[in-house]
């Protein structure tokens, strides 16, 4: 084998992704994902639709056109601005495709450092579309979420008028250890089915599938509500309903190589862009401790 075939390691990579999305909780799968728009074109935006909510009429439809949802001119641009790669070395290009198991494990590596980082991407742009919108942030004392931030929570979301279906919490790792005090949370039955359930999967309660990230990200000791990300102190948790975010990505990995003679070796970089769309902000709700 001679000469780097980009084509193996993003097929690899896909491979890798898509396992992992199966075995592990991730919040690409939480939102609404629109990266089947982008038909596998290495595009810089995505059209998106989006709708207005539509109501049923009773037929016949008397009125002409007055009861038709209008979809056009609804479409909007969700920019692909976000673009990340996973850089590693080689020592040798030939020897690293040709080994299967050497590919597997660079790509497996690859694939989960790519998803931890639309995660994190993903949980600070929810929590910064609560900023400005009143009753959707609130602090919880020492860290401790309650039945009565849950229910809260649920107060803000029907208001908003958010669907039941598709309701998450993702929890920090500060604020998990308070959950299991919650009478409803240690019920077997309510925490989850008797089946393997994807890793970072905790249960469901109130409505919730509750997700628990280790990196989640830290608020700003001085920020008064949720859009600071400098100086990072404060633990923030967010309840979500799916049209809360858009997401869109390149449905495919590219893939770069560049020889070093200084290492001596190969540098591969394994790359993918893709961006964010606030949709429905009122359909978030987060929780910070208090200062």
């Amino acid at each position: 084998m001679a000469g780097f075939i980009p084509e193996l390691w993003t097929a690899e990579s896909l491979n890798r992704l898509v396992r992992q999305v199966k075995e592990k909780i991730h919040l690409r799968a939480t939102v609404k994902d629109f990266s089947n728009f982008a038909n596998h074109a290495k595009a810089d935006t995505i059209n998106i639709p989006v709708l207005a909510d539509g109501t049923v009429v009773a037929l016949p439809i008397t009125e002409g056109r007055a009861n038709f949802l209008d979809t056009k001119g609804t479409g909007v641009a969700l920019v692909l601005d976000k673009e990340y790669g996973y850089p590693f070395q080689v020592s040798s290009i030939d020897q690293a495709q040709a080994s299967v198991a050497l590919r597997q494990e660079y790509t497996e590596a690859a694939a989960e450092a790519h998803l931890d980082g639309e995660d994190e991407a993903i949980f600070k742009a929810i929590v910064d579309s609560c900023d400005g919108h009143a009753g959707h942030y609130a602090t919880v004392e020492g860290g401790v979420i309650t039945v009565q931030t849950f229910l809260d929570a649920r107060k803000a979301l029907n208001a908003a008028g958010a669907p039941k279906k598709g309701r998450t919490f993702v929890v920090c790792a500060a604020h998990e250890r308070s959950l299991y005090d919650i009478e409803e949370l240690k019920d077997f039955n309510k925490i989850g089915p008797n089946q393997a359930v994807r890793e970072g999967y905790i249960g469901k309660a109130f409505g919730f599938d509750i997700v628990m990230l280790n990196s989640t990200p830290q608020l700003a000791a001085g920020d008064t509500e949720f859009n600071l990300w400098t100086n990072p102190a404060v633990d923030v948790s967010v309840f979500y309903q799916t049209f809360a975010m858009g997401f869109g990505s390149w449905c495919d990995f590219d893939a770069m190589e560049q020889a070093d003679a200084g290492l001596p070796g190969w540098l591969i970089n394994i790359y993918k862009k893709y961006g964010l769309k606030e949709l429905k902000p009122t359909f978030a709700y987060a929780v910070k401790t208090a200062a």
